[in-house]
């Protein structure tokens, strides 16, 4: 090999360009000059001097990462005859022009080998035997994989897992990319990496921006004797109680037809404004003048609008009980004893500073499979860290379900906007094509359309089910009399203070009121 000629001014432009096209020599020597090649992305058209030597060039290359050779002789313009060593013995091209040459090579990758191995993590990537025996892929991850193994007329070899459906935390695969064991492994995982062993690693285009969210166990339904505390709000009891003041003022003036009577006792203790106010009956003067009836009437209407409203507030909230509160900040959780299980925490997926201010939560976990099997099976104990595109199947299973076990929590997350994308070896000769192949999954809607079948795909490949995994609460549909003690304790307590009132009221009347003989 005697020399190396770029047809560009622009090493660097070149080096991904689809009209570079980098001219090598062969001649009788065997020398390889120290040229660094394995980063270009360029055809190669090799000239043989001899005829002879187009066995012993293919022998020499097919070793090479670079795979779009061909290599051309003396008669090679004449008869319109290029050989090709893809990556084994000489063969025949009859071209009818050779301006289509680098084209062609670009785009193959006949009886080449892409090596990959499964993270088995669904629904990005699931790993399973056909009916014949062998081992496939599938989830929308590894269908990138696949489909480009076919488009380019590769040879697509799945590395057999120690264990067939226990999932492998993304670093171990990451590992084995960066010593060359795989070619590209079927998973999506973090784009960038902290890990300085790691940093040979080249990553595919981006093929998923997600977040790290927490999906977390719906409230259960509020118990009855809950509800009458809940349908009171301070701001509408402050309302009603400043109409009693009013209407206490008012039905005083009314029926003294005076202000000099009004004193604190008569305003706050009002029977009457509070019996109008409760909807219940009282005991009009024989001749009330217009502005009594004015008053009465209004405080009629206040009663009832009062009455009715939380009568149909109270039934509503018995016959559908609102569901308790909702876990939406960390001090949530510690109120109410959740814990968050997790695997050994990562840089690259975690926000390490929101792991360590709330640590106390964390239940870390050696094992992901065990922790994704927990998750699987929706155990509403914990609450379980999952991306966007893992929770669109959760979602859409849980509407097959009586009532839905978890929620998406927007704003509670470990880590927000996490680029993805498919690792490959370095020095991968056929980077460039898996990136255009990954782009134009998208443009055509594939890649659209195997996220939205993922819960179909996982229920086929045996990674989820129609079964209803959802139990109904535990509330009775008969009210019982243990539901009413809020209505008990408040009727006990008003009826103390009544006696408390009254019993003073004889105590002033006895010692500071003299009864006239």
């Amino acid at each position: 090999m005697d020399n190396a000629i770029f047809n560009s001014y622009n090493f660097e432009k070149d080096r991904l360009a689809k009209t570079g096209l980098m001219l090598r020599c062969w001649g009788n020597t065997e020398v390889v000059p120290n040229i660094q090649l394995t980063d270009l992305l360029l055809g190669q058209l090799i000239w043989a001097q001899e005829e002879i030597l187009i066995s012993n060039i293919c022998r020499k290359v097919k070793h090479d990462l670079l795979f779009n050779k061909f290599v051309i002789g003396k008669n090679s313009f004449m008869y319109q005859i290029v050989h090709t060593c893809n990556m084994e013995n000489p063969l025949k091209l009859n071209s009818s022009t050779l301006r289509m040459l680098h084209r062609f090579a670009s785009d193959d990758m006949r009886r080449m080998k892409v090596v990959t191995e499964s993270n088995q993590v669904p629904p990005r990537s699931i790993l399973y035997h056909d009916a014949a025996g062998n081992l496939q892929l599938d989830g929308f991850v590894a269908n990138c994989i696949t489909t480009f193994a076919e488009r380019y007329h590769a040879t697509l070899v799945i590395i057999p897992p120690p264990i067939l459906g226990q999932a492998v935390f993304y670093e171990v695969l990451l590992n084995k990319t960066s010593e060359g064991l795989i070619d590209i492994p079927a998973m999506a995982s973090p784009y960038k990496s902290t890990n300085q062993r790691l940093k040979s690693i080249y990553y595919s285009y981006p093929l998923e921006i997600t977040d790290l969210c927490y999906m977390i166990p719906l409230p259960h339904l509020m118990e009855a004797n809950k509800v009458f505390v809940y349908i009171i709000h301070t701001d509408v009891m402050i309302i009603i109680a400043i109409l009693i003041i009013i209407y206490a003022i008012l039905l005083t003036i009314a029926t003294q037809k005076s202000t000099r009577i009004l004193s604190l006792s008569n305003i706050l203790l009002n029977d009457k404004s509070i019996r109008v106010l409760l909807g219940q009956s009282f005991v009009m003067p024989l001749k009330p003048c217009l502005f009594m009836q004015y008053v009465c009437f209004l405080s009629c209407y206040t009663s009832l609008i009062i009455s009715t409203t939380y009568q149909a507030y109270l039934q509503s909230h018995l016959i559908h009980p609102a569901f308790e509160k909702r876990i939406e900040t960390y001090d949530d959780m510690r109120s109410t004893g959740m814990r968050i299980l997790i695997t050994t925490p990562n840089s690259d997926f975690m926000d390490l500073s929101v792991y360590i201010r709330n640590q106390d939560l964390f239940l870390p976990q050696d094992s992901l499979d065990k922790l994704l099997k927990l998750r699987d099976t929706m155990d509403t104990r914990y609450a379980y860290p999952v991306t966007n595109s893992r929770w669109e199947v959760f979602q859409q299973q849980q509407r097959l379900f009586q009532r839905p076990l978890f929620y998406f929590s927007h704003n509670l997350c470990l880590k927000k906007h996490v680029f993805l994308a498919i690792p490959m070896r370095h020095n991968m000769p056929y980077r460039a094509l898996f990136d255009k192949h990954i782009m134009e999954l998208w443009q055509m809607g594939l890649m659209q359309h195997w996220i939205h079948t993922n819960f179909y795909t996982m229920v086929l490949r045996n990674y989820a089910t129609f079964e209803d995994l959802s139990t109904p609460d535990e509330f009775a549909d008969a009210i019982e009399l243990n539901d009413f003690k809020w209505i008990w304790a408040f009727f006990a307590g008003f009826l103390m203070m009544a006696s408390l009132i009254f019993l003073c009221e004889l105590i002033y009347f006895h010692k500071f009121l003299k009864l006239p003989k």
